[in-house]
This record gives structure tokens, sequence and C-alpha cells, in this order.
């Protein structure tokens, strides 16, 4: 919901850049500038079904013991929000950053893309052949630990809250390589519709810990799975690869406003 609310006051602000807006469309005025594109998106985020089984020993000098057996739920895809920003380059190549957020109870994703489009079209219609370098983390939530002592400590950090929720957590890196279109509304407003396929490979693995220290403060750190104390069996195999990753089909619709 958050997400559809930010989309929804820059498409307000938009209306009013619209308002505003008389003249030749920016990709045909052979003049440099740069544009800021909103969009709600849907990012491969591949859980399989699996049953987890989960052990560790904290470092604590009780040394807790803490196992869980859980299942993960499936799912393929999570929807969430892109941020872009996109310079307007000579010939009208175009180079941009942009980031793709996706936040849930659930599963978790932080994308960075650096990537290139060229523009094709006339008037206010232009089809977009795209590609982008991309990295960045994934996660799936595993549960939370029970304190059955005065402290639960991960490597130095000593956590006291009642409870620490753990995450298996992923990097990536890989491309995109997909195509968009864009219909200006006017000659500094799009509106954008993208689509492509994801390839990536994972390039780290770790259980993330977050909860509370003694000033009631969120703390969280990284445990690398391999560690001794760490025992992570999905489906049988231990620290299995399929459990979480990141490719398949992507795509997004948005709204770029373009500046000179």
């Amino acid at each position: 919901m958050k997400y559809v609310i930010f989309y929804g006051l820059f498409v307000l602000f938009s209306i009013n850049v619209i308002a505003q807006d008389s003249g030749t469309h920016v990709y045909l005025d052979n003049n440099t500038g740069w544009s800021l594109t909103v969009g709600l998106n849907l990012q491969p985020l591949n859980v399989d079904e699996s049953s987890v089984d989960f052990r560790y020993v904290d470092e604590s000098p009780s040394m807790d013991n803490i196992q869980s057996y859980f299942s993960l739920n499936s799912r393929k895809r999570s929807f969430g929000l892109n941020l872009g920003v996109e310079a307007d380059l000579s010939n009208r190549l175009l180079a941009g950053l942009s980031l793709d957020l996706v936040r849930s109870s659930e599963a978790s994703l932080f994308g960075v893309d650096l990537g290139i489009g060229y523009p094709m079209g006339k008037n206010n219609f232009f089809f977009i052949p795209r590609a982008a370098l991309t990295l960045g983390t994934g996660s799936v939530k595993l549960g939370d630990i029970n304190n059955n002592d005065v402290y639960i400590q991960v490597n130095d950090t000593k956590f006291y809250s009642q409870t620490v929720a753990t995450r298996y957590k992923r990097g990536f890196l890989g491309g995109k390589f997909g195509a968009g279109i864009a219909v200006g509304v006017t000659p500094n407003v799009d509106l954008t519709l993208n689509a492509g396929y994801k390839l990536a490979i994972a390039t780290s693995e770790n259980l993330t810990f977050t909860g509370k220290d003694q000033e009631d403060q969120s703390q969280t750190e990284l445990e690398p799975l391999s560690q001794n104390n760490i025992y992570l069996n999905i489906n049988g195999v231990q620290s299995d690869i399929n459990a979480l990753s990141f490719m398949g089909i992507y795509g997004n619709v948005g709204v770029a406003i373009h500046f000179n």
C-alpha cells in the first residue's frame, strides 16, 4: 500500500508538470537532459516451497542451542517500487541508474541497475531497447529465535530482546535484457512500460539476525553460513542453492518526467 501511495503522489506532481508543458518531445529536440522515473514493478523473487531445519548455537557464555523446523511458502515474483534517474545523452543514447525495492513480511529484495537504452520513434511514441547490469540482495524470513537467557550473542553483538528475527540472505549479480515503450503525455512527461528477462547468479549467502540492544534500539548482525555453529538444511540439502533465486521475467509501469 505504501508503494501505491508514493506512486500516486508522484502522478499528481506529473499532472502539475503536464499543465505547464508545450513543444517538441525531449527525445526529438537534440538537447541533452535527464529524467526522473517512479513506477510500480514486478520482480522475480523465486522461493521454492521448502521444509527447513535451522539450528544455531549462539556465542553467549550459556551457549544457547536454538532449533527451528518450519516451511517456506512458494512464490515466483513480488511487487515493489522502482525509482530511476536517466541521462539523455547525445544521439538519443540513454544511460541510467535505477533502484528496485521489494519488501514484505516473507521476502525482500533490493537491487541496483546500471543500464543503457536507445529510444526509437516519432511524435509522442517511442520503443526503447534496454540492457542493464544488475546487483543487489534478496532475503526470505526464516523465523524468530526466542531468548531463553539474558541475551543472544551473534559474533560480538548482543541481543536483549525476547525474540530475534532471522532471515536467509543472498547477494546476486547479473544482467537485464528487455525493452520498453514511452508514450509522451506532454513533451516532458511520459507514461512508461518496460519488460524483459533477468539473469542472475548468487554471489554470497548469509544469515541476518535482527533484534534490540540494551537501549531497546534495533540492530542487525550478519553470520556467514560457513560458520560451524550454523546448520541450515533445506529439503534435505544443506544451504540449498535453489531455495532463493532472482532469475525470471520482470516488468514495471511508471511515469517519467524529463528535465533539460
